[in-house]
């Protein structure tokens, strides 16, 4: 009877060490494969038998092969992964927005404003010549095509965050379908310790939800992931919640997710890529909020000096600006009348005054260092809007460093608790090959006993 146990016990060491080089060839050929989480082979005592008064061993039990995993340490980095990809979102959008914005252009608002106020400073020197009459139209009319193509770019460019979020929507509803698809399946398979495999795609899918919306993860006790958006749970189980993008008429858009009694807006609680599109979209808006006021308010100042001065044929001045109420910067435009006659320009201050009175020109001029803007002149008002882009973009640029730093350490410390170390398993890999070499070994011996035995009887 013990020979027959001596057999028994070795066939439980040969299974123990054989599961054990399996999990060892897996850890091994997927040490570089992302998202991928080490296995180890959990061993117990079998439980032992008793034989006339002896306790007999009975060998080893493989009780399951475990995937090395840390929930608290992977709900953290599916936080911050939200956090770091809507930084990294906001500024590579932002990015976009800078070129029209750049003080180096000569088709820069900035320097179109002092272009203008050049031209006119030059009329001074002879404000009957037509010449330089000509040329204040000209940079008169560029500032305007300035103001008109800025305004056309950003609105291009919110176009397009409007393209990539809608993009972004539809790839987190696929996602969260998938991770509700996984939770069944790792449930059924006995929960994410044991369905390692199915855990790590799912923990991989976590993180791109996390990315693309800024969602949080609560792992469930039966080793299912509850994600939310925004307090609403967009995946329970098996079930998934869709999203959706919703762009009300002269609004900004909303994200919605669906509920029983309709859907609701989670907008403010979203983070991720979607995020960043969105707050990349409202800092535009506010980048074109003031050009508006910059053109209204410039217009209105200039046009009203004008009016007050007189043409070289006596006649009022005409307003030089017109524009569209709502949309003043993209509607701008300098007179065609004026334009196609120097003549008209108002200079003088008198209308029977003689043809070099420059006593309105010097009015016109003078509107260069009034504080059309609170404390600021209209160049200034130029260079701080500039500015504010510059702080926006190296704001988001730093954000998004210190975040990637953040995940680089927290990816690192994941590494090192449960990634695959390619000389430990290969030490590993020595141990298990000479168990299983010994238990053969045993069931050899064995073997050969019996065989002595049974030629005995």
């Amino acid at each position: 009877m013990s020979l027959l146990n001596s057999l028994q016990t070795g066939m439980t060491g040969l299974k123990a060490a054989q599961q054990s080089i399996s999990a060892t060839s897996h850890n091994v050929t997927n040490a570089l494969t992302p998202g991928y989480s080490r296995r180890d082979v959990d061993l117990s005592i079998s439980s032992p038998l008793q034989r006339n008064g002896v306790w007999i061993g009975t060998g080893v039990n493989v009780d399951s092969v475990n995937r090395s995993a840390d929930f608290l340490l992977a709900t953290q980095q599916i936080a911050q992964s939200g956090i770091a990809s809507s930084a990294n979102t906001f500024g590579g959008d932002l990015q976009v927005v800078e070129t029209w914005f750049d003080e180096t252009s000569v088709s820069g608002g900035r320097l179109s404003l002092a272009a203008f106020f050049d031209a006119l400073n030059k009329s001074t020197s002879n404000p009957a010549d037509g010449g330089l009459r000509a040329d204040v139209i000209q940079t008169g009319t560029a500032l305007a095509d300035s103001l008109n193509s800025t305004t056309e770019a950003l609105g291009e460019a919110k176009d397009l965050f409007i393209g990539r979020l809608d993009a972004n929507v539809l790839d987190v509803n696929d996602v969260l379908d998938d991770i509700a698809t996984l939770n069944q399946q790792i449930v059924t398979g006995g929960g994410s310790l044991e369905a390692g495999d199915l855990a790590d795609k799912r923990d991989l899918l976590l993180r791109q939800s996390a990315e693309l919306i800024g969602s949080t993860t609560h792992f469930e006790a039966d080793g299912s992931a509850t994600v939310f958006v925004g307090g609403h749970a967009v995946v329970s189980g098996q079930e998934a919640r869709k999203l959706y993008l919703e762009q009300p008429i002269g609004g900004a858009p909303k994200i919605t997710v669906a509920v029983d009694n309709g859907r609701a807006d989670v907008t403010g609680a979203v983070g991720g890529t979607i995020e960043g599109h969105l707050d990349a979209r409202a800092s535009v808006d506010g980048y074109v909020d003031d050009l508006n006021n910059f053109a209204m308010t410039f217009a209105d100042a200039m046009n009203t000096q004008h009016n007050a001065g007189f043409a070289r044929d006596g006649t009022v001045g005409q307003d030089l600006y017109s524009y569209t109420v709502g949309a003043e910067a993209a509607s701008i435009t300098f007179n065609a009348v004026v334009a196609a006659d120097p003549e008209l320009l108002a200079f003088s201050g008198d209308p029977t005054a003689f043809a070099g009175d420059a006593t309105n020109l010097e009015a016109l001029i003078a509107i260069e260092d009034v504080a059309l803007f609170g404390s600021r002149t209209s160049s200034d008002f130029l260079s701080s809007l500039t500015s504010r882009v510059g702080a926006d973009l190296a704001g988001a640029q730093n954000t998004a460093d210190r975040q990637n730093a953040v995940i680089a350490d927290l990816d690192s410390l994941s590494k090192s608790l449960h990634g695959v170390d390619l000389d430990e398993e290969a030490a590993n890999l020595i141990s298990y090959q000479t168990a299983y070499q010994a238990s053969a070994k045993v069931i050899a011996t064995a073997d050969q006993l019996l065989g002595t035995l049974m030629e005995l009887i």
